[in-house]
């Protein structure tokens, strides 16, 4: 679906019924599931492939404001075959995507958060070029999906961002089928 539908708001008074149109979201489709992206956000470039190394569909997203970009939001997926013995740490993953120049943070600067009902990491904080930066960092079956959102701290940015977050928390994961295993040569 690329654009939500309008929602009709009824106002009961004297005048009689008063239409207001909602403003139009789309749904950011991605090959491992997809999520709402708030009105006026457009795509700037995006890549898609199959990681040669795992077979694997990867990607990345950019996005901005249609009329101001400002604000840059940036949405990665990309496999990684998971290690049982150097798990990959969401929280640890979320700050340091949210803050890579800030060597001061650990991942006790991210909480922990329910993406598409997926376990992960979400860091909020300040650059130090004043900018708001919020992250997250999910995995799901060795598929991993990590957001950046970056924009001045005030507004209308900030209600935009939380808006793309909410979006991203509600992702709704379709991860590829696994391919089928090949039968033994004989």
């Amino acid at each position: 679906m690329q654009r939500l539908l309008n929602i009709l708001v009824l106002f009961a008074g004297a005048a009689g019924l008063l239409w207001v149109p909602a403003a139009q979201a789309a749904e950011v489709k991605t090959a491992i599931g997809s999520f709402i992206a708030p009105e006026g956000v457009s795509v700037v470039n995006r890549e898609e492939k199959t990681d040669p190394k795992t077979g694997k569909p990867a990607g990345m997203a950019v996005y901005s404001r249609t009329d101001d970009p400002k604000a840059v939001f940036i949405v990665v997926w990309s496999y990684a075959e998971p290690d049982p013995a150097r798990p990959y740490d969401a929280l640890d993953g979320a700050v340091k995507f949210g803050n890579p120049a800030d060597k001061s943070l650990s991942r006790d600067a991210a909480k922990p958060v329910l993406v598409g009902g997926v376990a992960g990491g979400r860091y909020e904080g300040k650059l130090a070029t004043g900018q708001r930066s919020v992250s997250y960092v999910a995995l799901n079956n060795g598929y991993r999906l990590i957001v950046l959102l970056k924009a001045p701290s005030g507004s209308p940015y900030k209600a935009l961002m939380d808006q793309f977050a909410q979006g991203v928390e509600g992702f709704a994961w379709a991860l590829p089928a696994p391919a089928p295993a090949s039968a033994p040569l004989q």
